[in-house]
């Protein structure tokens, strides 16, 4: 019995080496070649968030460097751009603009600036006058000398904010009137 038993201590021992050689000999062959892993890949489309509109700052509209005359700046779409929803009219304007008068527009202290800004021309009735036209990059204001072809005419400036695709749309609108 003891012999049997030495016996199967040796086999044991034996088999123990042979698997732990087995392992050495499978680990430097990993090393050497390592057999490829699947990846799961996942995609995440990252939507850029724009803060909400209520907490950022509006352009600052001005008439010979005073304040308070008669326009509107108000949100047209914001992380859902889908649809550009047309211009209405909604003026109260008593006061009269004079040859000369200046609109001064600024809007360099918008936090997060908008990537764009375009200046349309309407008729007092809403029809577009001309092209669109997109102001430089790097100009961070809009001025407006008044004179006799600019009255009778509804300025819109509209701020686009995008990343690929518009994310936030907002317009500040002034009427020019005799």
């Amino acid at each position: 019995m003891q012999k049997l038993l030495i016996a199967l201590i040796i086999l044991l021992a034996l088999t123990g080496c042979t698997n732990e050689k087995e392992i050495q000999e499978e680990t430097a062959e990993i090393q050497e070649h390592p057999k490829p892993q699947p990846i799961e890949s996942i995609s995440i489309e990252e939507k850029v968030q724009l803060p909400s509109f209520e907490s950022i700052a509006h352009p600052i509209i001005s008439l010979n460097d005073g304040v308070g005359f008669d326009s509107f700046y108000q949100e047209v779409c914001w992380n859902e751009c889908t649809e550009e929803d047309k211009l209405n009219g909604r003026f109260d304007k008593v006061v009269k603009d004079k040859i000369g008068d200046i609109f001064n527009v600024k809007w360099d202290h918008m936090v997060p600036a908008p990537n764009s800004v375009e200046v349309r021309v309407y008729t007092t009735d809403f029809n577009q006058v001309g092209e669109t036209e997109m102001l430089p990059d790097e100009q961070k204001n809009f001025q407006l000398v008044v004179t006799d072809i600019a009255y009778d005419k509804i300025y819109e400036l509209l701020f686009v904010w995008e990343d690929g695709t518009a994310i936030g749309k907002s317009r500040l609108v002034f009427e020019v009137q005799k």
